[in-house]
This record gives C-alpha cells, sequence and structure tokens, in this order.
C-alpha cells in the first residue's frame, strides 16, 4: 500500500491505496511488496550436487522492493536436510518478519556453508504461508523445478 498526501487546511492528510492487488505490504514500509505463489512443480534444493531439499510443497515469494529480488524456493522443514542447523545470525524483514538463518553441516557436525538458508518461524501475518519454512539462499544453491 502506497501513500497519498494532502493539504487540507495546513494540515497534511494520509490517505493508503493499493498498488498491487493481492499482495503483502508491510504498513510501515509501502514500497515492498510480495505475492507468495506455490510453486507446481517438485522442486529440488543441491548444493554442490548434493541434495539439500527435495518437495512437491515449495512456494515461492515474488518480492519488489527497489528492484526485483532473486527467486527464493521456501520448501517446508521436515523437506530439508537435517543437516542444516542454527547459525548465530538471525536477520529481519519487513515482509517476512524475523528470520534466523540456518548453517549446513558435514555428519560429523562442522559447518560446511555459513548461512545457506533461513528459517521463517514466526512471519507476518500476511506472509503467514512461509510459517514453518526454509528459504535456501539463491548465489549458494541450485534449483532444480522438475514435473511431477
Amino acid at each position: 500500500m502506497g501513500r497519498r498526501r494532502a493539504r487540507e487546511g495546513g494540515t497534511m492528510l494520509t490517505t493508503s491505496v493499493t498498488l498491487v492487488r493481492d499482495t503483502g505490504h508491510h504498513p510501515a514500509e509501502p514500497r515492498p511488496f510480495m505475492k507468495i505463489k506455490p510453486v507446481d512443480h517438485r522442486v529440488r534444493i543441491l548444493r554442490d550436487g548434493f541434495t539439500i531439499g527435495d518437495s512437491t510443497d515449495a512456494v515461492r515469494p515474488l518480492e519488489v522492493g527497489t528492484g526485483f529480488d532473486a527467486p527464493v524456493f521456501y520448501l517446508p522443514k521436515a523437506d530439508a536436510t537435517p543437516r542444516l542447523a542454527p547459525s548465530n545470525r538471525t536477520s529481519h524483514c519487513s515482509l517476512k518478519g524475523e528470520a534466523p538463518a540456518l548453517d549446513l553441516r558435514d555428519e560429523s557436525g562442522r559447518v560446511i556453508v555459513t548461512d545457506i538458508a533461513w528459517g521463517c518461524t514466526a512471519p507476518h501475518d500476511f506472509a503467514s504461508a512461509l510459517s514453518d519454512r526454509v528459504g535456501f539462499l539463491a548465489g549458494e544453491v541450485t534449483a532444480e523445478e522438475m514435473a511431477q
């Protein structure tokens, strides 16, 4: 939602306008917006040729901020490798809420890739479709969409 300002009797009035229908907008930051779309294919997430996520229930938020964000797939936690472990970092997104980062670890528990993914443990109401899902950092993984 955007803001339109008009002067009336020396007072500044602010009204809301919808920028894009059926999208989530944070009230305090109206310009970034997103629409969460289900993916109608099987999605496989790979790192160095190894599968770290595989799902037929993925979603993809289409996000616009100051530009178009890289496409990211979000898979249910149950469809991601158990080798993802909490990192020391948490990020905040005005559209999605708090997102604890996740590291990829090897069989012995050693960190292979730091902050390769993040969880959506408490998303904003308009991003609730991301709840209990894992998003993978686009530049660190290969995502494959396959016919089911």
